[in-house]
């Protein structure tokens, strides 16, 4: 019986999440790109399943355990790691400088990045407020968390707190691109598409940029959710940019400026 429902339960997600793409990425991008994305969503759906579920458990369950320590109120997180373990790999992403997050609650992904990346320093841009989405969330409390958890990591990581506007603003004339952007900020189209831009210009070339919440709906409008805003910057930077895997998340090499 398990067996059964864990298949309709994926058949289940894998129906309502291309019914979701098509319609919210149709009204942006031609429909040789439509296609080509749903294609490719079957093809990593189907990876993730067979493949990727079954690898790097253990740094997920290593890092599981690290973080009790920490003060968490959500776990958002840890479900992305073997896919991003996988991402990595593939992509000989081993030693990298600079990264940047979009987007830190209570550091949960930021302390992943500098336990993954030793070397690795990480900007994080977080106003410690919130959006619609987060009416019920006491960021004082975030906040507090936050800096309980980064404790031990302030020499690598800067926080920013400020928006991702002000932040690029005050960045705009700085020569200090980064190797890996995760954003994770607002989830409103208009906003994600400026954070998606804004990103790419400080993106090295081989760099990678994630979205986060690629396939979530939360607005009523299918096109002013994240995948609005990705479809967008797809439209402008198709031809610098290559897809190089997305499944809830979305992931994107740059290949030239």
């Amino acid at each position: 019986m398990k067996k059964i429902y864990l298949i309709i339960f994926y058949l289940k997600y894998l129906y309502k999440s291309i019914y979701f793409l098509f319609v919210s990425t149709i009204k942006i991008v031609r429909i040789k790109l439509t296609l080509l994305l749903i294609i490719k969503f079957i093809y990593n759906w189907i990876q993730s399943i067979l493949m990727i579920n079954f690898k790097n458990k253990n740094i997920k369950t290593q890092f599981k355990s690290d973080i009790k320590k920490f003060k968490f109120s959500n776990d958002w997180f840890t479900n992305n790691i073997q896919i991003w373990c996988h991402i990595f790999k593939k992509e000989n992403f081993t030693k990298i400088n600079k990264i940047l997050e979009i987007g830190s609650f209570e550091g949960m992904s930021a302390i992943f990045f500098l336990n993954y990346f030793k070397g690795a320093n990480i900007d994080c841009v977080e106003t410690f407020k919130g959006s619609d989405e987060h009416s019920e969330i006491d960021f004082l409390k975030v906040k507090n968390n936050f800096d309980y958890n980064i404790k031990s990591y302030e020499k690598r990581l800067n926080l920013y707190k400020m928006t991702s506007d002000n932040f690029f603003k005050e960045k705009k004339d700085v020569n200090n691109n980064y190797d890996l952007i995760y954003i994770d900020g607002s989830h409103f189209a208009n906003q994600v598409i400026k954070d998606a831009s804004n990103s790419f210009d400080k993106l090295n070339i081989n760099g990678i940029m994630i979205y986060d919440d690629f396939l979530r709906q939360y607005y009523e409008k299918k096109d002013e959710n994240v995948i609005g805003g990705v479809c967008e910057f797809l439209k402008i930077y198709d031809n610098k940019i290559k897809i190089i895997f997305f499944h809830y998340q979305f992931f994107i090499k740059k290949i030239k400026n």
